[in-house]
């Protein structure tokens, strides 16, 4: 449609939409709004009962409920009560702060109700801009927002359309056919809906409103491209796996246990398997990955990173490329003069307009007392403006203006080319100018060039920083730019990226060249889009940071979108995380941040399954070659509570400095192979104690069951130690809350000892157990040392 309606000329336009110049009548207007609709955007809520309902819907969530069911059903009420609290409580933790993000910041693009000037049944008259429709004249001026997209029929204008391009500085539109356009840089005849007008007055004819805007596509786009976070989906891997297991094993144990002891006895069998089930699945996962995910977040806020999607704390984590913009991140994102070259005399008279270059040079250079006689303000096609001042017995004329248009009225000139390569070069020059009533712009010749103001839009100074920091986390910068390749390249010198410019859209070449270059220069959205979309074909985990609309599609299809707080709408709603500052830095930040996070969930899963495999297969063929069960049920369900209560402490554990190096990726078959290497030492280690007690010793059915329940509680325990660091346990430190909570959980293990089930043992038994138990983990982190140097 922008194509067509680009190339055509003015006749052809307004017959294409049925109109003239005189505009539309009533009639037309009303038909049009029927099929149409309102010139706005519908904006789409956030539904608290969903995004509650959503906490719950994975299927580990579902699966712990269940055996929360199970547990009721068999009389384990304890055990019921905590796995439903701790469901519950990381459910309301997640929904409070995705709930309150979306609050803030889950809003589609609204069109602010303003008044627009239009013609109607040949009356110039002012309507609500929600009352447009295609074919409507609209007449548009310098402060205008576009309401709608427009094709321009009369007059010339400069707009800032940088929400869609994302370039920075003003554009010419003219009203003039466009012969074969490439895409939207080509365009000029078109203002899109949200661009701004800046200098100029026009004619257009809206051309589309509402949902069918460019904006309104857009936000379709967003809204179709729901993307599942890496993050829950392997979540959901990593549960299903878990459910294969607990079906087939003790489906297995039941069987053969019914073998061994009869169906008189299918019961109890059934409440053993049942228990051995509920000791397999990992109740405290939800509440480790809700809290370590919290931890984080609140701990980015006070970075200026606010998490939108609490589970993107980790998929930020796993960002190997992260895409950004220059203007505002690599630099300020706001023009400074840097020094006049020059005669500074005229440096001091030159600025009593109100642009913003006017007010620049007014804060860096005191005006002269003078009297201000004439103003002829700034044209952006002439790209001069010029004031006379009168100052003693003198006038002179001052023009300043882009260096190459000023030279051209210079009888005398200065060299300004140099400059360019590092500067935007406003050039001032000057001339004593004869009293008379009138002055315009046939008095701007024979001109003597004055001086260079030197203007740059300087480089953060945590850019460097940020850059020496995504090395070391082994994170690729891409920089995607709408703005001027020069510009682009000379700024990024400044901080040591030296690499080659890709210039232009991206079409048949990106998938060769999207690994090639870091840098790409006059991107329009689709180009960005296919960027990111081209990375993530290639295996990498790409973050995003956009804040206009034309960055919202990258944004959504991203695996992790960030955007800033004074972003467009749509941007954030495309989002997952919002800065407060738009920080290279803080981003990285978080990036370190998820990888913490990461860490320390990939070290409850490595704990949880060794100690569960482990018990799972000394129990199951215990059960089977004794003769007796080794444990009660409900003994296997308090050996598994007390084990799982250090294991939250986790989620704030300290991580070693290496695992924060690299992304590191989710291979839940790996860590279910790795687990279930180590839970056969584990396994191996409880063949050796059950056997020495009950072959060796003679004791008791009940003097056995009580000291392997304390030989798992210390075993899985100590453990923790060995299995929270890929190094040797005694090089990595641990948390102290880790710490206190461990010892804790050994000491309020003791009162248990008295319930029914248990029998007395003495203090040296005890000592020998935990010594016995210390060994375990000695030849664990052996073990462990030697599987991670394999693999």
């Amino acid at each position: 449609m922008y194509e067509q309606a680009s190339t055509e000329t003015q006749n052809e336009i307004l017959k294409e939409f049925n109109t003239s110049l005189n505009g539309l009548n009533k009639f037309e207007i009303k038909n049009r709004l029927n099929k149409y609709g309102k010139n706005k955007i519908e904006i789409e809520k956030g539904n608290a009962i969903r995004i509650f309902i959503k906490q719950f819907s994975s299927p580990l969530i579902i699966l712990l409920i269940i055996a929360a069911l199970i547990s009721l059903f068999i009389g384990q009420k304890m055990d019921s009560i905590l796995i439903i609290s701790i469901v519950i409580a990381g459910g309301i933790l997640s929904f409070l702060q995705e709930y309150r993000a979306n609050k803030a910041f889950e809003k589609l693009q609204k069109m602010v109700k303003q008044i627009v000037t239009v013609k109607r049944n040949s009356e110039v008259i002012k309507i609500n801009s929600e009352d447009l429709v295609p074919g409507d004249i609209i007449l548009l001026k310098p402060g205008d927002v576009a309401p709608a997209d427009i094709r321009l029929i009369d007059g010339n204008l400069i707009v800032n359309q940088s929400i869609i391009t994302g370039e920075s500085k003003g554009i010419k539109k003219i009203s003039k056919k466009i012969s074969k356009p490439s895409n939207i840089f080509d365009m000029r005849n078109i203002i899109f809906s949200g661009s701004w007008i800046t200098y100029g007055e026009a004619i257009g004819i809206i051309i589309s409103t509402g949902k069918n805007t460019y904006i309104g596509k857009l936000k379709k786009k967003v809204k179709e491209e729901k993307k599942e976070s890496k993050f829950y989906f392997q979540i959901k891997e990593i549960s299903k796996l878990i459910g294969y297991l607990v079906i087939a094993i003790t489906t297995l144990v039941f069987f053969a246990d019914i073998f061994i002891y009869g169906i008189n006895k299918i019961l109890i069998l059934f409440l053993f398997v049942i228990a051995i089930a509920i000791g397999i699945v990992p109740e405290a996962l939800p509440a480790v990955i809700t809290i370590a995910l919290a931890n984080g977040a609140r701990k980015l806020s006070k970075k200026d990173v606010i998490i939108k999607r609490l589970s993107a704390m980790e998929d930020l984590g796993n960002i190997d490329i992260l895409c950004v913009d220059k203007t505002g991140t690599i630099t300020e994102g706001k023009e400074i003069i840097v020094n006049f070259v020059g005669n500074k005399k005229f440096a001091k008279m030159c600025a009593y307009g109100n642009s913003s270059l006017d007010q620049k040079i007014r804060r860096k250079f005191k005006q002269d007392n003078v009297k201000v006689v004439k103003i002829v303000p700034f044209d952006p096609f002439r790209k001069i403006g010029s004031v006379i001042v009168e100052k003693g017995n003198k006038r002179y004329l001052i023009s300043k203006g882009a260096p190459d248009f000023i030279e051209k009225k210079c009888s005398k000139t200065i060299e300004w080319k140099k400059y360019t390569t590092k500067y935007r070069v406003i050039a001032v020059a000057y001339k004593e100018i004869k009293n008379k009533n009138r002055y315009g712009t046939i008095d701007e010749n024979n001109l003597k060039m004055a001086g260079l103001f030197l203007l740059e839009d300087p480089i953060k100074k945590t850019v460097k920083g940020a850059f020496e920091l995504a090395k070391k986390l082994n994170v690729k910068i891409k920089i995607l730019t709408g703005d001027d390749p020069s510009i682009t390249k000379v700024k990024l010198n400044e901080i040591g990226i030296n690499e080659s410019v890709w210039i232009g859209d991206i079409k048949k070449e990106i998938d060769t060249n999207v690994e090639k270059y870091d840098i790409f220069a006059r991107l329009t959205p689709i180009g960005k889009l296919k960027i990111v979309e081209e990375l993530k074909k290639n295996g990498h985990s790409v973050g995003f940071l956009g804040d206009g609309v034309n960055d919202s599609a990258a944004l959504r299809i991203s695996d992790v979108g960030i955007t800033v707080n004074n972003a467009n709408d749509i941007a954030k709603e495309s989002s997952d995380i919002i800065l407060t500052k738009k920080s290279l830095y803080s981003i990285l930040e978080g990036i370190k941040e998820g990888r913490k996070i990461f860490s320390n969930i990939i070290k409850y899963l490595r704990y949880t399954f060794v100690g569960n495999f482990g018990d799972l297969y000394s129990v199951s063929l215990l059960s089977v070659i004794l003769g007796f069960l080794p444990l009660l049920p409900f003994q296997i369900l308090l050996a598994n509570l007390l084990t799982d209560l250090p294991m939250v402490s986790v989620s704030s554990d300290n991580v070693d400095s290496n695992e924060l190096k690299k992304p590191n990726k989710w291979n839940p078959k790996f860590i279910l192979l790795q687990s279930g290497l180590l839970g056969g030492i584990d396994s191996t280690f409880d063949f050796i104690f059950i056997g020495f007690l009950f072959w060796v010793l003679k004791s008791s059915i009940n003097s056995i069951r009580t000291c392997w329940f304390l030989e798992i509680i210390f075993t899985e325990i100590l453990v923790i130690f060995s299995l929270r660091t890929t190094k040797p346990f005694f090089k990595s430190k641990p948390s102290k809350s880790l710490l206190i909570i461990s010892i804790l959980t050994i000491i309020s293990t003791f009162p248990f000892l008295l319930l029914p089930g248990f029998t007395r043992i003495g203090l040296i038994s005890i000592f020998l157990i935990f010594i016995y138990s210390i060994i375990y983990m000695l030849v664990t982190d052996i073990v462990k040392l030697i599987i991670i140097k394999k693999t």
